[in-house]
């Protein structure tokens, strides 16, 4: 769902090959990322929701 937020707010070369390496491998239903990956795609998500709510205006 927010995989193409990830995608365009890579900032390495790196980050950005491991997004579109994981988006594909997330093609077939009975892949799971190993601990580390998932711990690099919660990263990543991370970073790209937080520059997204860096950019919402204050309430």
């Amino acid at each position: 769902m927010r995989w193409g937020l990830v995608l365009s707010g890579c900032l390495t070369e790196w980050d950005r090959k491991f997004a579109e390496n994981i988006a594909g491998k997330a093609e077939n239903p009975f892949w799971r990322p190993s601990k580390i990956q998932l711990a690099v795609l919660r990263r990543m998500v991370r970073e790209a929701m937080g520059e997204i709510n860096q950019d919402a205006p204050e309430r």
